[in-house]
């Protein structure tokens, strides 16, 4: 009997010591998002560690408070922003569409070192809130970026290109199509949506092309994108972005000579179904096209032109 308590002893002494292992490399949500956007990634390691480090990177030292504390000054300070200030990722963004006239993708230490190999020849050393500073001296008027509040109508078109071709003979239901917005969404002098904002469909319904003239079908589910200030603005095709690509031929480029035209499926509006007759659907990567919003949706962007943001053309 004494041996068999000792036993189950020694077990759930060492099931704790596996357990504490796990709960020290567990996951954090909020760190995991402010790694995805300072270094492009989540990290490994304990909890305390990782964020003493985003701290040292982003503020040039650790901060005082509980870790839920420090993870919440983070958020703000990077993402959200607060009635004082805007946060990080918007100045980057601001900074980014006045020299290369589009916004990047990646963390935001990469995305700062090209700022500055690109503006003033060499990276900076010290820390990203400080590395900012310099930037926004550099390239903005006064330092200063004007926000205005903006409705944006249902139907303003969005012209996106593919990052990863998609074909009616291999896709899945299910699979993510990559997308980059590929001209910027201006409304009233306000800048919503920067050209290169990311954005990300879905596969929604595949037939490949079968015998007797059966044709491809593809049924993609456009998702949304983020404006610059973080709201989102549900993408899909209608009749306003479709009439855009027959007239400009997007469509014909983005699939081929062989398209015979272009419907909506399910919802109005929410997905883009498209038929060639009797052969599979190739849509390339970096084929371009249009898409349009949703619905109507109140935000604030970035003023351009006097007063506010110029931009840039090293890299349209």
């Amino acid at each position: 009997m004494t041996k068999k308590v000792a036993s189950l002893t020694i077990f759930f002494l060492l099931f704790s010591l596996v357990s504490f292992a796990f709960a020290s490399e567990s996951v954090d949500e909020p760190l995991d998002m402010l790694e995805r956007v300072v270094y492009g990634s989540a990290q490994a390691g304990p909890i305390l560690p990782r964020l003493n480090k985003l701290e040292t990177d982003v503020f040039g030292r650790i901060m005082p408070g509980s870790i839920k504390d420090r993870e919440k000054n983070l958020m703000n300070f990077l993402i959200y922003g607060t009635d004082r200030d805007l946060p990080l990722t918007v100045k980057v963004d601001a900074v980014e569409w006045t020299v290369f006239g589009r916004v990047n993708q990646g963390g935001l230490l990469s995305r700062v070192e090209q700022l500055e190999n690109r503006i003033m020849g060499k990276s900076g050393g010290n820390s990203l809130a400080m590395r900012v500073i310099e930037l926004l001296k550099v390239s903005l008027p006064n330092s200063k970026i004007v926000i205005k509040s903006v409705d944006v109508a249902a139907s303003t078109l969005v012209k996106v290109s593919l990052e990863r071709g998609v074909s009616s003979k291999t896709a899945r239901a299910g699979d993510r199509i990559p997308y980059v917005v590929c001209g910027d969404v201006v409304v009233n002098g306000v800048l919503v949506v920067p050209n290169g904002t990311p954005g990300e469909g879905k596969v929604l319904r595949v037939q490949k092309a079968g015998n007797f003239g059966r044709s491809g079908t593809l049924s993609i589910d456009f998702g949304s994108v983020n404006t610059i200030m973080g709201d989102q603005l549900s993408l899909g095709v209608g009749k306003k972005s479709v009439s855009e690509n027959e007239k400009g031929k997007n469509m014909a480029f983005a699939i081929g000579s062989s398209i015979v035209g272009a419907a909506i499926l399910g919802p109005v509006g929410l997905v883009a179904g498209i038929f060639v007759h009797g052969k599979d659907i190739v849509i390339p990567a970096g084929a371009k096209f249009y898409v349009e919003t949703m619905k109507r949706v109140s935000t604030k962007g970035l003023l351009i032109g006097e007063g506010g943001i110029r931009k840039g053309g090293a890299e349209k």
